[in-house]
């Protein structure tokens, strides 16, 4: 199991809590990723590898990629990269550089989402 950090600031960093082994961590962004030492069911240090590569959250928690789904979305109704090229008659379409764009914002956004839902959820259910 990870560890549950607590976050507060402290100065230019953050300081992370785990509330239930402990764990005192200062870092710069809110990705953190420990092997809980009070868990019953301890993990491996693969499977934390593992964790921190899948770039899920410590809860498992994985954003969509806008990009990803609206290219699937075009493609299944015909409109590749091919297709776009050939109608705007240039060398590149550019739609790899707006797919990451779009995939880069959609995760910025649904980070922000879910961040506002835990607040709401801390404020009214203590969870």
């Amino acid at each position: 199991m990870l560890c549950d950090f607590l976050f507060e600031h402290d100065g230019d960093r953050l300081r992370a809590t785990c509330a239930r082994c402990g764990r005192v961590a200062r870092v710069k962004s809110r990705r953190v990723y420990a092997a809980c030492r009070a868990s019953a069911q301890p993990i491996s240090r693969q499977q934390l590898a593992d964790i921190v590569s899948s770039g899920a959250d410590p809860d498992g928690w994985k954003p969509a990629k806008i990009g990803d789904l609206l290219e699937r979305g075009l493609k299944a109704v015909g409109i590749t990269e091919a297709r776009v090229t050939r109608w705007t008659r240039a060398r590149e379409c550019g739609c790899s550089a707006r797919r990451s764009a779009l995939n880069a914002w959609g995760e910025r956004q649904q980070r922000r989402i879910r961040k506002a839902a835990k607040a709401v959820a801390q404020a009214y259910f203590g969870q």
